[in-house]
């Protein structure tokens, strides 16, 4: 459960993500999907063409075949561009929120600290956190399902 206790701190006072990690979810159950299919295309490849020897069933298989690339096709470029909206929408949001707190530092606090070391901190943790959210929450999701 820490994945989900540190994904509730990392998104806290981020609105907008909601929706579009609904749909790249969505999108990533559409993916598996149309990757479970060509099995039972290929079974049926086997069964009924090659060990039945019924040639009139190949033609079906091959519109499968064609039918779930293209379907494949559509929700891997689809689910990409929910996943690069929301990767770029969480990390311009990470970014404002890490402006916000130092920005809320004291002075005295504030000026140990170089603007390099500022800088490099906001780009380096907005990257750092993107990647938990996208390989700790995202693909550890569709890895389990």
């Amino acid at each position: 459960m820490k994945r989900l206790e540190t994904f509730k701190a990392l998104t806290r006072d981020i609105d907008g993500i909601k929706k579009p990690l609904i749909a790249l979810g969505f999108f990533k159950v559409w993916n598996l999907i149309f990757g479970l299919i060509p099995l039972f295309l290929y079974s049926f490849l086997v069964n009924r063409v090659l060990v039945d020897k019924d040639m009139n069933e190949l033609w079906p298989v091959i519109i499968g075949y064609l039918a779930v690339f293209l379907f494949a096709t559509m929700g891997i470029a689809v689910s990409k561009k929910f996943s690069n909206r929301l990767i770029l929408k969480y990390d311009l949001r990470i970014k404002i929120k890490l402006l916000k707190k130092y920005t809320r530092l004291d002075t005295n606090v504030y000026s140990k600290y170089s603007i390099g070391d500022v800088k490099s901190r906001i780009d380096n943790d907005s990257v750092v956190a993107g990647n938990f959210f996208e390989t700790h929450v995202l693909e550890f999701i569709y890895a389990v399902v």
